[in-house]
This record gives C-alpha cells, structure tokens and sequence, in this order.
C-alpha cells in the first residue's frame, strides 16, 4: 500500500470512528472545553484569523447539508427555535436593525414589487398603508409627529376599520375601484374624514378626527375637488 493510500485509508477509518461515536466525541469535546475554559479562551483569541478561515470553508462546504439540518431542527422544534430567535433578536437589537437598514437598502425594488402587488391583491393590507401614511402626513403638516400606534389613533383594529367602511359603502363601491378618480361620479371612491382634519388647531384635536368613526368612503369626485372647494 503506498502513503498515498495508507493516508485515504486512515481518513476513512477516522471518519467511520468519528460517525460511530459522534455523540462520546461531543460529550467528550464539551467536557474538555468546560474544563479548559483558559486555554480555550485563549486559543480562540490567539487563533482568530485562523479559526474564521476554517469556519468559512467548513459552511461553505456543508452549506447545503447545514441548512437542511437547521431546517430540520426547527421543523422538529418550533418552539425553541422560536425562543431563540427572539433572544437573539433580544440581544443583538442593534445587529438587528443595521442588517435590516441594510437589506431594505440593497432590495428597494423588491419591496417595491412586493407592496405593489399585496396592495392590489389584499384590501386589508392596502386600507393599513393608506391610513397610516395619511395619518403620518397629516400630523407632520401641522409640526407633529406620530407618537402612538396607528390602531390606537383610530379606536379599532384595521379589520373593524374595514369592515366600518364597507358598512358605509354606495351599490356601485367595492375594493377595485377604491382610490380610482378620473373627475367623474362614481367612478372611484376615497376614505374622507367627515370633519376635515384641515380644521384641527392642535395635535390632540388632529389626532381625535382620525378617529375611526370620523371616516367614511366618498366619492373621489366629490372628495377632491367638490368637497375640498368647500374647506
């Protein structure tokens, strides 16, 4: 047998021990580790170029066979991976929040093409937008800015808003033709504030007209230019 052979041998006798006692070798590396915690601590640090070197390689080679056992695991065990997930979240808040600042910045487009298309597949979730940028707008017209949830604002939950508003509906308004104008009537509709927030002369009285009974589905014709004409 020449070293070459003798060297793939002994890697696979290595492996086969190491897939046969996978669970003494953990067992035993974690005892180690607990009883060495100095030396540990030290290699880590003394070795940390190395040790992210070998880390990289390590995932990179087992990328795909890591990913399925993490799936698996979690599958397995949803409420522990749920629980820490959010203590990590918990402790990295500001890892967090940079990953996150950052990956909206690197996916505009996508966002984009995802609320674009939840707006024009899901009601709910386009009523939610377009109240919480109107409120946003209006209270940063008059100086303000939005200091409490937008469900609390509005006295209800955006599904009791939704329903408020189609209990309000004409025959002729549905949910395809809300926000829709070509300066016709009843061609599309808008949600309007029955007393105008324009009339308003303090945050707190600003905040009371968003209240979810002071809204009601309008005629778009009517809404922006009749009825603004008036105010």
């Amino acid at each position: 047998m020449t070293p070459e052979e003798k060297k793939i041998r002994r890697k696979e006798i290595q492996k086969r021990y190491r897939e046969k006692n996978k669970d003494k070798i953990k067992e035993d590396m974690k005892t180690y580790r607990e009883n060495n915690k100095d030396k540990v601590k030290t290699y880590r640090e003394n070795n940390k170029d190395k040790l992210k070197e070998y880390a990289a390689k390590y995932y990179q080679e087992k990328a795909e066979t890591l990913k399925n056992n993490s799936k698996s695991w979690r599958d397995n065990n949803p409420e522990k991976a749920l629980s820490r997930a959010k203590k990590w979240k918990e402790d990295n808040k500001d890892k967090v929040k940079e990953y996150s600042k950052e990956w909206r910045t690197l996916n505009r487009d996508r966002i984009n093409e995802y609320v674009k298309l939840r707006k024009a597949t899901d009601p709910l979730f386009r009523l939610s937008s377009s109240i919480r940028r109107n409120i946003n707008t209006a209270l940063k017209k008059q100086g303000f800015s939005k200091s409490g949830r937008t469900f609390v604002i509005l006295g209800c939950t955006f599904e009791v808003l939704k329903t408020h508003i189609e209990s309000l509906w004409e025959p002729w308004m549905t949910w395809d033709n809300y926000g829709l104008y070509n300066g016709e009537l009843n061609y599309g509709w808008d949600i309007n504030h029955i007393i105008p927030q324009s009339s308003a002369e303090t945050e707190e009285r600003l905040i009371q007209l968003n209240h979810y009974t002071n809204l009601q589905p309008l005629c778009s014709k009517v809404n922006r230019d009749i009825k603004r004409n008036l105010f």
